[in-house]
């Protein structure tokens, strides 16, 4: 006969081999901080950072934080908001976060601040700035800062001098318009067509807006690109689609002859509102603009 403890203690024994210890990871965590001036005007700000396996999200993402609390217009752009993404399968995402008005559900996105790691021009790169998830151990020190006008205020926009392996966009957008307060200034970039977003989008508030003015993006992935446009929305409603009738824009557009965008290099362009014209102006060495670790 098999005694009451030892019967137990078997039973123990066969369940810690049936259902092992869970693992600690599955998790990612970190600080969120903030810069700029749009949390400022809302009543009721919520942050809601995610984590999905690709950037723009397709459908649900795969582990989701919301925060909503007095305090968050205090917490972010002081010491930042600690964050963790729970359950997540061991794999690679990308990390975002947004902060919208509970008050204001109507807001248009491409005005609410938004982030996403390591940085907001790595963010729309395929295979970079993925964050590893394992079953073992959690992935913590995730930091990343969330900026107005959906990231494109984030500092890494102004750069002119291309990343190690990159190329640089430099568009010259002229017009003899005087642009409002409201007004913003789009120029996007693409790779290929159709496309849900483009390769580079730089948009420029009418308040910080002059013409001429020029816009950067020094992160881009070598190759070609077929389209390129510059949009100056009127009054600031047309979010980030397609310009109205109301408002003035330009396009490059060549599919049969497309811009080549060498590594290390920078493409120049200059888009004029007023004459209606796009045009490549060609390309130079980041040494001619004094950039460091740069070759002729």
């Amino acid at each position: 006969m098999i005694r009451p403890l030892l019967a137990a203690a078997i039973l123990l024994s066969a369940c810690a081999s049936e259902y092992p210890e869970v693992g600690k990871g599955g998790s990612i965590s970190g600080k969120i901080h903030y810069h700029g001036s749009a949390l400022g005007s809302m009543t009721r700000p919520a942050l809601r950072a995610s984590a999905s396996i690709a950037f723009p999200p397709v459908g649900q993402p795969n582990a989701i934080m919301i925060v909503d609390q007095p305090d968050l217009m205090a917490t972010l752009p002081g010491d930042g908001l600690t964050y963790e993404l729970l359950w997540l399968k061991p794999y690679h995402y990308k990390v975002t976060a947004q902060i919208v008005d509970l008050d204001q559900p109507n807001q248009d996105y491409s005005m609410l601040p938004l982030g996403g790691f390591p940085d907001y021009c790595t963010l729309p790169r395929d295979n970079e700035g993925l964050v590893n998830v394992t079953k073992t151990t959690p992935t913590e020190g995730t930091d990343f800062t969330i900026y107005d006008l959906a990231g494109t205020s984030d500092p890494c926009t102004e750069n002119l001098c291309p990343q190690s392996g990159k190329a640089t966009m430099r568009v010259v957008v002229k017009s003899s318009r005087k642009a409002a307060p409201n007004d913003r200034l789009r120029v996007a970039l693409f790779q290929s067509l159709p496309a849900d977003l483009p390769s580079s989008l730089r948009i420029v508030i009418g308040a910080d807006l002059s013409f001429p003015t020029v816009v950067t993006d020094n992160t881009l992935p070598p190759g070609r690109y077929v389209f390129a446009n510059a949009c100056l929305d009127i009054g600031g409603d047309s979010g980030t689609g397609r310009c109205t009738d109301e408002d003035v824009e330009v396009s490059y557009s060549a599919p049969q002859a497309p811009i080549e965008f060498p590594a290390d290099r920078i493409v120049n362009l200059t888009a004029d509102l007023d004459a209606k014209t796009f045009t490549f102006d060609g390309v130079e060495f980041p040494s001619g603009r004094d950039c460091p670790n740069s070759h002729p």
